[in-house]
């Protein structure tokens, strides 16, 4: 599923946001209904909720733009001979043609090293050369305001479980929807955080299971907590053979790095801003249960006696992964997509680990969240397109690839999740029931998404990385900032439906 490659699978890649063009065509009053007939059926004759329109021949193509520099960016809506995720493609050869034959829809890619550019220009051009278009949610939701996405609302079924619930109620600005994302999307779930751990470590150290017992059971007695894994990760945290602490040849408690570090507060289920009663946001970066779950994971990660941080480590992201691969690490923040990677990395002695969701501020903590890289997680759009039929169509193909990825036969999320994911990745029953736990409750802050008044987004990575915990001040000369940027996105987002 994921390249052997080491260093592309444990790489947080980074990438800069694209600049902001021109306005294109005025699709903020859009009072049609939904384009296509529904069929009034909640249940299909095989027990699964019915595909919401009828089927009929569209006689259409609808060609998606997607993201050329990512892991399942073509392969997760058109088929590959080549690619070496075999079972992924004829899954999706098979959901491309039952789309095809039921509403007469061919399926095409376009990839760009530069979506909003080239979608900005096909709009500009009235070329409309794409009707859907997946991307980033930081290379996504800041340009809605350039009315070059249609809404969604009343033209999905939105509420249906194809849909990535979180994403569609977390994701909104206004009322209005505009992206999605769920089944549709093969790639979404390998970008959540997650902490994977060596079993072995935990299992021959006292400190650990003689005193938590089975790991599984902490986490599903909500036990799981920063206090936990700290206690965990000093206890088992050994300088190398001269002695010395903070380099590669130790056995750390917890293998980090500052954003890591930043999605562990993120488990506290605290964002950097939420949406507030009267349709405006709230800043709660500095709530005192943030102040809390960030004054406690600095003090985790700055602990040399138990952390050891990606900057302390030749060959940073791969450096720290090969620590944990090698068996010199309990802890390891990082994506689900490691979980593949390091499972079919070829080496001689390869770590036995299982997964874990990040850890919870306290006991009995509601539940547990999941961060994701904004960088890498995407969503789906529908351009603003003129066409009527097209325009129909696109609709019809978004809801389509969502619903026949989840029902078909051959189901692209089971080829995906299931088969490569699970069956060949996952150790044991226990380690899948914890990957469920982590990709279902996925959490978007739309605070880094935006990064509002440039500091919402990496502001604790930051801190962490500099060793002084300064958040207090650090904040306080950028709030000003954060809130006049807060204001002009929802200034902008509420023009849409003026």
């Amino acid at each position: 599923m994921v390249k052997k490659l080491i260093t592309l699978l444990l790489c947080a890649v980074m990438l800069l946001a694209f600049a902001a063009c021109a306005p294109a065509a005025d699709v903020s009053k859009d009072d049609t209904s939904k384009t296509a007939d529904v069929s009034d059926d909640t249940v299909s004759e095989d027990g699964n909720p019915a595909f919401p329109f009828e089927e009929r021949d569209y006689n259409q193509t609808i060609n998606i733009l997607c993201r050329a520099n990512h892991t399942y960016g073509a392969q997760q809506f058109v088929p590959d001979d080549e690619s070496s995720f075999g079972q992924i493609s004829s899954a999706v050869e098979d959901r491309n043609n039952t789309i095809y034959e039921k509403y007469g829809i061919t399926i095409t890619v376009t990839e760009s090293n530069d979506i909003h550019t080239d979608l900005k220009t096909s709009l500009e051009t009235e070329t409309y050369d794409y009707q859907l278009v997946a991307e980033s949610v930081n290379n996504m939701l800041p340009y809605a305001p350039e009315k070059i996405f249609m809404p969604l609302n009343d033209k999905l079924a939105l509420d249906a479980e194809w849909y990535d619930q979180n994403a569609i109620s977390e994701l909104a600005i206004t009322d209005n929807i505009y992206f999605v994302a769920g089944d549709a999307l093969i790639g979404d779930d390998e970008y959540c955080y997650c902490v994977l751990y060596n079993k072995d470590i935990y299992d021959e150290d006292t400190s650990c299971s003689g005193t938590y017992g089975d790991i599984y059971e902490l986490v599903r007695n909500k036990e799981w907590t920063y206090d936990a894994m700290y206690t965990m990760a000093k206890a088992v945290t050994k300088p190398d053979e001269y002695g010395a602490y903070s380099n590669i040849n130790c056995t750390y408690g917890l293998l980090s790095e500052g954003f890591a570090s930043e999605m562990l507060v993120c488990g506290s289920g605290v964002k950097t801003a939420t949406r507030s009663a009267d349709g405006g946001f709230t800043i709660t970066i500095n709530s005192q249960k943030a102040n809390a779950a960030f004054d406690k994971i600095f003090e985790i990660a700055t602990d040399t006696s138990a952390t050891i941080l990606v900057d302390k480590v030749p060959e940073s992201w791969n450096g720290i992964g090969n620590m944990f691969i090698s068996g010199r690490g309990l802890f390891y923040t990082t994506h689900v997509s490691s979980i593949s990677g390091i499972k079919s990395t070829d080496v001689e002695q390869k770590v036995n680990f299982g997964v874990l969701p990040i850890p919870a501020y306290e006991s009995g903590q509601e539940s547990y969240y999941s961060g994701i890289n904004i960088y890498q997680t995407e969503v789906m759009a529908v351009p603003a397109l003129k066409d009527a039929a097209q325009l129909e169509a696109a609709y019809v193909c978004l809801e389509a690839l969502g619903y026949y990825s989840k029902y078909s036969v051959n189901p692209v999320s089971s080829a995906y999740y299931e088969t490569t994911l699970k069956s060949q990745a996952m150790p044991t029953e226990d380690d899948e029931e914890m990957l469920d736990l982590v990709v279902t409750h996925r959490s978007y802050d739309l605070g880094m998404i935006f990064n509002w008044g440039n500091t919402l987004l990496g502001i604790w990575a930051n801190i962490i990385r500099s060793g002084n915990n300064t958040f207090s001040s650090t904040f306080d000369s950028n709030k000003d900032a954060v809130e006049m940027d807060i204001q002009e996105t929802l200034d902008a987002y509420k023009a849409l439906v003026d």
